[in-house]
């Protein structure tokens, strides 16, 4: 059965939308959402990149290897087809990046080395495929074969589509409300598993209506905070672990001995997630209910701490990251 599916999530790998509060609608104003059926297929052509560096005090025999820098950037295409699923009213969604050209650079004791695009882009996903309900709540999800715990993946939305190796879903949550220019609305998502637990605020208005490839589209400015937490890598791996679901690419065996070492040798590994913000402005063509170009710029901070580890004692690393992200459809 061909069915319209009505997306209501925040570039996430397809959250269930919850409590987006909107003004009073203005004149022209409708019901949006975003509109895929089984068999569609989209198309953008990306251009991204990322700055990292990070810095590690601790053990002087390290000689500052944990002092580093990196930039990247690359050019990409990234098809979405839409299929239908094995459940009345759910829809698959397979999401593939094919890599064009790009590079990066690492700077590390002194030495800058160039990373070429093969190189760089072996360990990005490839391919991800999502099963979504028609709500737009997730079933079940996978990065190149390997099962994902959607406990992490539902209800955010700031951290889907906004890096720069995993391809999601792009584009503003919608009110139930109808909306339109000079229409403003808050969105408000919790999640939380193994142990931890990340709270998202997005803040979002249709500015303007521009015409984009020949398209009627609102222009949607949306800011995305995602609040700071403290989580405890020991714990959180342990729960994985126990939980069954286990880590995509991960030996089990190899993950629980590394593990059982870290608990014996009372060992802890404690990181500090920094509150991030994620700036995204899309032209939405509500007509056809898609995502016609975006523009997405993300930051992440964190603070790691390592304790009891033998032979080093204490260390302390800090690692600062930026994304970008322009996407335009290209069919």
């Amino acid at each position: 059965m061909r069915v319209r599916i009505a997306l209501a999530l925040v570039s996430a790998l397809a959250a269930a939308a919850c409590g987006a509060e909107a003004a009073g609608p203005p004149d022209g104003a409708r019901v949006a959402r975003y509109a895929y059926q089984p068999g569609d297929s989209l198309t953008y052509d990306v251009e991204q990149g990322m700055s990292m560096t990070m810095e590690g005090t601790g053990d002087p025999s390290l000689g500052g290897m944990l002092d580093a820098a990196m930039d990247m950037s690359a050019t990409a295409v990234i098809g979405y087809e839409f299929a239908e699923g094995p459940e009345p009213d759910t829809v698959e969604i397979t999401i593939t990046t094919t890599f064009v050209d790009g590079g990066a650079t690492m700077t590390q004791l002194g030495r800058t080395e160039a990373i070429p695009l093969d190189q760089f882009s072996a360990g990005m996903a490839s391919t991800v495929v999502v099963l979504l309900d028609a709500q737009g709540a997730l079933l079940s999800a996978e990065i190149d074969g390997q099962p994902l715990p959607t406990e992490l993946l539902n209800g955010l939305e700031g951290l889907g589509g906004q890096t720069t190796s995993q391809p999601q879903h792009i584009g503003p949550e919608f009110p139930e409300e109808p909306v339109g220019v000079g229409s403003t609305w808050t969105t408000q998502q919790k999640a939380g598993a193994f142990g931890f637990v990340l709270e998202q605020r997005g803040d979002h208005a249709v500015v303007a209506e521009e015409v984009v490839d020949g398209r009627t589209t609102w222009k949607i400015e949306s800011v995305v905070t995602t609040g700071a937490t403290d989580v405890d890598l020991v714990e959180v791996l342990r729960e994985i672990m126990e939980s069954g679901t286990g880590a995509a690419g991960v030996d089990a065996e190899e993950m629980e001995l590394s593990l059982s070492l870290f608990e014996s040798l009372g060992m802890d590994m404690d990181m500090h997630l920094d509150e991030s913000r994620t700036d995204m402005t899309v032209w939405f063509d509500p007509a056809a209910g898609i995502v016609v170009r975006a523009v997405i710029g993300s930051e992440m901070s964190l603070d790691m701490s390592m304790r009891g580890i033998p032979d080093a004692g204490d260390m302390e690393m800090s690692m600062d990251m930026y994304m970008t992200q322009t996407l335009d459809l290209a069919d």
